[in-house]
């Protein structure tokens, strides 16, 4: 039943307590980035793809150990994986073929996001979607959802942007790549707001652009607190919600809506 529980990787399998301490928005004082390397990662972060700076190995380890846990995800084959630091974004790509060069040899790719086109200022969770090519990340200053491929790097603008008061404390998000949806959660506003996979600001309505929700779980029978983090097991039909304050995770039919009770409450 937990194949599909990506997002939880790192929390869900540990004890409840531990998954909960793991919540760092920011680098602690022992994993915390040089300033020297940071400036020169986040330099080749901006020119990644315009100048053909490499990405040093140097900028992928430090800053992949400073990542937060949410901001932290990978594809269930590990081909693909991203995590998200302050305002810069890493994507790497094992075993990249040039769909332009289809006799080319695979090979592996690192690259960065960042810059003025993305704007980011705080990752806070991402998640990838490898069956579509797509990163998921949650920028938590500026409560938007942004949207990027995972084969292109450097001064991007976003695919798609979720930039509205529908989204506002956004703390973490997934994906359900079978029905197209993805899950917001909300943190301190304790809800989770569903909306279609390709929503983005502007869209008009009713189109499967728009970004209208499309269910909402929220109130008191639900028991949420404080959604923290959220998870699909698209094979079963189920969201499991890490509820931070209240020591628990919540799990809820994925097509579920409303006021309501959860399927069952696991509890550390």
């Amino acid at each position: 039943m937990m194949k599909n529980l990506t997002n939880f990787k790192l929390l869900i399998f540990l004890p409840l307590s531990a998954a909960l301490s793991a919540e760092v928005w920011a680098a602690d004082g022992t994993k915390a980035v040089d300033p020297i390397t940071q400036f020169e990662c986040k330099y080749q972060a901006d020119n990644n793809g315009v100048n053909r700076i490499i990405i040093a190995d140097k900028c992928f380890a430090e800053f992949k150990a400073a990542a937060s846990p949410m901001a932290t995800h990978g594809s269930e084959d590990g081909t693909v994986s991203a995590f998200g630091l302050s305002n810069i974004l890493y994507i790497e790509v094992k075993g990249y073929k040039d769909p332009h060069h289809p006799d080319s040899d695979p090979v592996d790719r690192k690259l960065s996001i960042a810059g003025t086109n993305p704007k980011f200022v705080d990752i806070r969770a991402v998640r990838v979607n490898a069956k579509h090519g797509e990163v998921f990340v949650v920028d938590g200053a500026k409560s938007s959802v942004l949207v990027f491929q995972t084969d292109a790097g450097g001064n991007l603008a976003p695919l798609r942007t979720l930039t509205t008061n529908l989204v506002e404390g956004a703390s973490s998000i997934t994906v359900d790549p079978v029905d197209n949806e993805i899950f917001v959660a909300t943190g301190e506003k304790s809800s989770i707001k569903v909306f279609s996979r390709l929503a983005r600001e502007g869209a008009p309505a009713k189109s499967k652009f728009s970004a209208e929700i499309l269910r909402t779980i929220e109130g008191d029978r639900t028991q949420i607190v404080t959604a923290q983090d959220v998870a699909v097991d698209f094979d079963h039909k189920e969201l499991f919600v890490l509820d931070k304050r209240a020591n628990q995770i919540l799990v809820f039919p994925s097509k579920g809506q409303g006021d309501m009770s959860p399927l069952r409450t696991i509890r550390g």
